[in-house]
């Protein structure tokens, strides 16, 4: 908890929508070079992220535009010294699973990197807003409000330091949507598609072999991407490997009764927005039931990113509690439209849902207060029910949410480094329940590691291991 109270802190300063006085729209030629403006174009302004005139002549997983990142990446601390960083521009599928959009995915090269191996992160966006998304968020002079997004680029930091390539996309897609399962999940695998196409671009082996990993909201595209590839993308069966997803968002209708009238109240309310972009009869709801001032209160949401979020709607009653926004309170989950809409995007929802054909690693902590550790065991039961080939959950006792993060981080390491390294997976299902992750055993990846990294950032240490391997 320590550390959700520093980036309120740090939120409360931030407050108000990202600011859009950024500089001059840099190139979006391929390799363009780094600039030295002190500030990055938001995407909003930002004419690399807006529909090229040839779109329909591509195909989804086709880059459009690439460009060296504009700035150098960073973490919360420091700028990262890496081999080079792009931006892609990626023809996707829309959440709908007919009409198509596109989204930009950032792909990072470490020093001395792997071109055999790469690893897809999913940051935790967890806002509407298209000035909050990763690959803004993680260049240099990006805004502080999107600190949470900064903060995990050290976990990324130790990918790379094992040669790993990372890409990691915009997978909110053009509409900026919080929480659609559909378009994240094809944003997602686009995302993949693009890196292993872009090797003239980035050295990147078109055969890679590939896992996924994400926390939080960061699990919602990986645990979907997973779920649909055998259905959406077939071609990548090959290169995908595992995924890895931790403090699983399973249950859009569990964590809203879970984080409303909380500490946690503007990621609710930051979720509804995403709905309501997506779904017009959710945005018609939301008409219907909030006054003209809630109105204006509620459309903030589309304007900031998440720790601003967080203390802008800190405490509010969205559907239950005493003044709650919401005219009908909690009946409005009785909605016959709503209820529909949630049960698109709960995961393993369905009688006979799909099921990922790679192996899968799930940890949780069984203390979450954000998103119910039931949903998680619910989605295990299911998969493994419906005959998963090989499934590990590890049950976190003394974890809450943001402490899950942190003591799944070093079995996570290891799922991906056996996964990339050809180690056979477990067969069938597993669940394993300790005190905590931080005890899980042979792990080789630990806290150490992190903040190691972090360090060598502030030192401006090249970022990758000391030689090539093969």
């Amino acid at each position: 908890m320590q550390f959700l109270w520093l980036f309120l802190l740090l939120g409360s300063v931030l407050a108000a929508p990202v600011n859009t006085s950024s500089g001059a729209v840099s190139s979006s030629s391929s390799n363009a070079s780094v600039n030295n403006d002190i500030i990055p174009v938001l995407p909003s302004v930002d004419d690399f992220y807006s529909l090229p005139s040839d779109f329909d002549k591509y195909k989804v997983g086709d880059i459009m535009k690439i460009r060296k990142t504009p700035h150098p990446l960073r973490s919360v601390w420091a700028e990262l010294n890496v081999s080079a960083s792009w931006q892609a521009l990626v023809k996707t599928t829309a959440n709908d699973g007919k009409n198509t959009t596109w989204m930009v995915t950032t792909i990072i090269e470490p020093y001395n990197a792997n071109p055999k191996k790469l690893v897809q992160y999913h940051i935790a966006i967890d806002s509407s807003s298209p000035d909050c998304q990763t690959s803004y968020a993680i260049q240099r002079g990006g805004s502080a409000a999107t600190i949470s997004s900064q903060a995990e680029m050290l976990f990324i930091q130790v990918l790379l330091n094992k040669g790993y390539y990372v890409v990691s996309p915009d997978y909110e897609a053009s509409s900026s949507a919080f929480t659609p399962a559909h378009q994240a999940a094809y944003a997602s695998l686009d995302s993949i598609r693009a890196a292993l196409s872009s090797g003239k671009t980035t050295g990147i082996d078109s055969g890679a072999s590939v896992v996924t990993w994400g926390y939080s909201g960061g699990s919602l595209p990986t645990s979907w991407g997973a779920a649909l590839q055998p259905s959406y993308a077939p071609d990548l069966k090959n290169n995908l490997k595992g995924a890895a997803f931790g403090g699983t968002l399973a249950n859009l209708t569990a964590a809203a009764l879970k984080i409303d009238d909380s500490i946690f109240s503007g990621l609710l309310v930051g979720a509804v927005g995403g709905l309501a972009k997506t779904y017009p009869i959710v945005d018609k709801l939301i008409h219907d039931q909030l006054t003209p001032s809630g109105m204006k209160e509620f459309e903030k949401t589309y304007d900031l990113c998440m720790v601003p979020g967080l203390v802008e709607y800190l405490l509010a009653p969205i559907f239950n509690g005493e003044g709650h926004m919401a005219k009908d309170g909690m009946k409005v989950f009785e909605n016959p439209d709503l209820q529909k809409v949630l049960a698109e995007n709960t995961l393993a929802g369905e009688t006979k849902p799909p099921i990922p054909q790679v192996p899968i690693f799930m940890y949780h902590g069984m203390f979450d207060e954000i998103l119910p550790f039931d949903e998680s065991q619910r989605v295990y039961d299911t998969w493994c029910e419906n005959g998963i080939g090989s499934f590990e959950f590890a049950a976190d006792i003394a974890a809450e949410h943001l402490i899950g993060i942190l003591s799944g981080a070093g079995p996570a390491y290891k799922f991906i480094d056996e996964r990339l390294n050809g180690v056979a997976p477990i067969k069938g299902c597993s669940k394993s329940t300790r005190l905590s992750n931080f005890m899980y055993p042979n792990v080789t990846t630990s806290l150490w590691d992190v903040g190691s990294v972090a360090w060598d950032s502030f030192r401006g240490d090249p970022i990758g291991p000391k030689s090539k391997s093969q």
